[in-house]
């Protein structure tokens, strides 16, 4: 999980190099994702932006 705007790929990226080095494997999971997959009363919407932005953050909340 991470703010809106932060640089989640280079952290993913630096963290996924470093437990490799000591033997784990990592599977990068989206909360994004798994909410659209989920079956709801009211759908999220995608656009515009922040209309999407809102409605994954309120469905994260409730979720």
């Amino acid at each position: 999980m991470a703010a809106i705007g932060a640089e989640v790929d280079l952290v993913t990226t630096a963290l996924t190099a470093i437990l490799a080095e000591v033997g784990y494997s990592v599977e990068d999971v989206r909360l994004s994702t798994l909410l659209a997959n989920l079956e709801r009363v009211i759908p999220l919407r995608e656009s515009p932006i922040d209309s999407r932005y809102k409605d994954y953050m309120d469905a994260g909340d409730s979720s």
